[in-house]
């Protein structure tokens, strides 16, 4: 057995014996497969993807789109061409504590749970996992919908307004951005980082946001629209080690 030998003689896991084994397979139809994986054209993951598709006639044509096309916009040529069944919503436990979900959703859902999934990486300072934007989207509907936990939070708001204090204010402390000023940026930047290059390219990164003063606070800059930019962390940082 190939596949046998695969794993107990050269030590590869089921799944990487199963990939290449259908390569393999497969290059024996297509010896440009195999050719375009011995160049580097191609690697056994994008040829993995594309087995189920490429034939002798349209090799140039999928050996390219796995060369050129992101992992996302391949298996989207794919399933154009061999649609899948449709999947069936399913809940399994694979640990005591842990539940693996299988579901179906629209291309547009996907890019959504994608955005919420860079907000929660931008408020978390850290890499977000799929789970972490699940988690956050579910506890945002639950805290406007659910009846028990809006009752709950609005007994704990009367008692702390029974016992509240102003305390008192630090001399000297910045005032944040107003959040009209706020909103305003961050919808004429579209969310994105505004810097450019010396050729004029728009670095558009989405994720680890800031607010910049172009003329700081400490300088006399003030907290507006025209003085305010989007930029990414990192091009924040450049644009105070220029400053200095």
């Amino acid at each position: 057995s190939l596949f046998k030998y695969a794993v107990e003689c050269l030590k590869l896991s089921d799944s990487k014996a199963y990939e290449l084994i259908s390569i393999a397979r497969k290059s024996k139809e297509v010896p440009e497969l195999k050719r375009a994986i011995s160049q580097g054209a191609i690697n056994t993951s994008q040829a993995k993807r594309i087995v189920s598709v490429i034939t002798a006639e349209n090799q140039s044509q999928w050996i390219n789109n796995a060369a050129t096309l992101s992992q996302r916009e391949l298996e989207k040529k794919i399933v154009e061409v061999r649609p899948r069944e449709a999947v069936i919503d399913k809940l399994s436990y694979v640990h005591p504590t842990r539940v693996k979900l299988v579901c179906g959703i629209s291309e547009g859902l996907m890019k959504e749970i994608e955005r919420v999934k860079d907000l929660v990486q931008q408020k978390a300072g850290k890499t977000a996992s799929l789970e972490d934007a699940l988690k956050a989207m579910t506890a945002l509907y639950l805290e406007k919908k659910d009846p028990v936990i809006k009752a709950s939070r609005c007994l704990e708001k009367k008692r702390e307004l029974s016992s509240r204090r102003v305390p008192p204010q630090p001399k000297n402390k910045r005032s944040p951005i107003p959040a009209t000023i706020r909103h305003e940026v961050i919808k004429r930047d579209n969310g994105q980082c505004t810097y450019r290059d010396q050729n004029g390219k728009r670095c558009g990164e989405e994720k680890w946001i800031d607010l910049h003063h172009k003329q700081p606070v400490a300088d006399g800059g003030e907290h507006s629209v025209t003085n305010i930019v989007t930029v990414c962390r990192q091009h924040h940082q450049l644009h105070h080690q220029l400053t200095l």
